[in-house]
């Protein structure tokens, strides 16, 4: 294809789309299918109603979708019920991740036991009140029945606080919690078994199915899709590594790209007719990641589809593709659920590189904190310094408005240091040399628990401004000092 051709495929923009939007067809791919069911019901109901009363008889489903779809729908179904259990491990301190729940009890559990040395003192400081005044003899004087009232007071307040008031708090605190988890679960489990999947009917209602392929065509394509995946031709070569999967019940799974790929070009072919793809799949092997956006499709698709069919390809996200062309025609808080669920994606899937960039910054905080040095340490070496991380979590998501988002971030790491510390014994009179002692031990070891406060702005889909701030709890940090006297390997 020669470049000028290429330029048109790409160039070819939102407004030229809309005056061909009723001669188009319009394709899901299996993640925005699975995506519907992170709305409620009818949002998803209402956004499928919406598709099909604007584009009746245009919208396809490849059998291959099909396929991904009815295998994976009733456990992205089920993620509600998987939250709520989520929730339930973490009342039960049987989950790793820490959340706002664990933090409400560990706080519970810090400011009772603040009340009991805080009750301890007043006991002591009750105690000084009493020897200088209980002398009757003297000015001033407090009757002991007066003392004595104050001392049952007192004790009566210490008795108390010395109880198992925390405990009864977090109890009924963590009842009252699993009370409403229970509730929730059984609606859920109720609606389940009692209610058929309202969002795959009207998929299967809305969408013309297309052809499969037999399993000659499937062989056929996967020696292709070796060939491509080898080359790094799109779409799908990322997904190469589900053929070392240990599950070995689909052989064809790593090239499922592929054939919605081949089964969306022959539906357009024989109907010759343009094709838009919904899809948020934003991996380099489907988007030009050099385009503005990272949206784009790749050359080698627009490429490939107008060799074959002679029409034009356009790829967007079910939110991009309603904001651009049917934000009028939906219910405004509907967009609002779309968007917050499309935020949410772009923060979840930049976690690992939000990550990376933050490690220096963490690594510096936890060395701060760790570089008390014992006070007669006349010099120092690390000998071991290991910190590994063991997790990062996305906590919540606040809008402070329409592009602006406050993220909070909690991630634990594992930590090991080892510094060796030397003592100054003396000072060698003919070389000048400092004679220092064997090394002792400072190791730190254990868990340390950060959060990271994030502010970003998101334009057309990509974070454009991002500050953060780390705050670390090292109090499950462990300090050992092994003086060189008690060191017996180096004596």
């Amino acid at each position: 294809m020669d470049y000028e051709k290429l330029k048109e495929l790409k160039e070819f923009g939102n407004e030229e789309i809309k005056s061909v939007l009723d001669k188009v067809i319009i394709v899901f791919d299996t993640s925005e299918f699975i995506n519907l069911y992170s709305y409620k019901v009818d949002s998803a109901l209402d956004i499928l109603r919406l598709f099909n009363s604007k584009f009746k008889n245009q919208l396809y489903l490849p059998a291959h979708v099909k396929y991904e779809f009815e295998n994976l729908r009733e456990n992205k179904r089920r993620t509600p019920l998987s939250s709520y259990d989520d929730i339930l491990k973490q009342i039960s301190g049987m989950s790793n991740n820490k959340s706002s729940i664990n933090h409400l009890i560990e706080g519970i559990d810090k400011l009772h036991e603040n009340c009991r040395n805080t009750a301890k003192q007043i006991k002591n400081d009750f105690k000084e009140f009493y020897d200088k005044y209980k002398n009757q003899d003297k000015y001033p004087a407090v009757s002991l029945k007066t003392l004595k009232k104050i001392e049952q007071e007192v004790n009566k307040y210490s008795d108390y606080i010395n109880g198992s008031q925390g405990n009864i708090i977090n109890d009924r605190i963590k009842k009252v919690l699993k009370d409403e988890v229970d509730k929730k679960k059984r609606e859920l489990n109720l609606q389940m078994n009692t209610e058929t999947d309202k969002v795959f009917e009207k998929i299967n209602k809305y969408f013309i199915l297309g052809k499969d392929y037999s399993f000659k065509q499937k062989l056929e394509i996967s020696y292709e899709g070796a060939k491509r995946y080898e080359l790094s031709i799109p779409p799908g070569y990322l997904d190469e590594n589900k053929k070392n999967t240990s599950n070995k019940s689909d052989s064809f799974k790593a090239y499922g790209d592929l054939f919605i790929w081949k089964q969306i070009i022959e539906i357009s072919k024989n109907l010759k007719k343009p094709c838009i793809l919904i899809s948020d799949d934003t991996k380099s092997d489907w988007n030009d990641h050099n385009s503005e956006r990272k949206r784009q499709p790749r050359a080698e698709l627009l490429e490939e589809f107008y060799e074959e069919t002679g029409n034009m390809f356009w790829k967007f996200t079910l939110k991009d593709f309603i904001g651009k062309f049917l934000e009028k025609d939906l219910n405004p808080k509907i967009l609002s659920e779309i968007r917050k669920e499309e935020i949410k994606e772009i923060i979840e899937d930049d976690l690992e590189e939000f990550e990376s960039k933050c490690w220096n910054d963490l690594i510096d905080l936890i060395n701060s904190e760790t570089d008390d040095l014992p006070s007669d340490a006349y010099d120092w070496e690390v000998e071991d310094d290991s910190i590994v991380p063991r997790s990062l979590s996305i906590k919540t998501i606040e809008e402070i408005d329409q592009d602006t988002f406050n993220i909070e971030y909690q991630g634990l790491c594992q930590v090991y240091k080892d510094v060796l510390c030397y003592e100054y014994l003396a000072k060698d009179d003919d070389t000048k040399e400092i004679l220092t002692s064997p090394a002792s031990n400072l190791i730190y070891k254990g868990e340390v628990l950060y959060r990271i406060d994030r502010l970003i702005t998101i334009e057309d889909g990509s974070i454009i401004d991002d500050q953060h701030e780390i705050n670390i709890d090292t109090s499950k940090l462990k300090t050992e000092l092994i003086p060189w006297e008690d060191n017996e390997y180096m004596i």
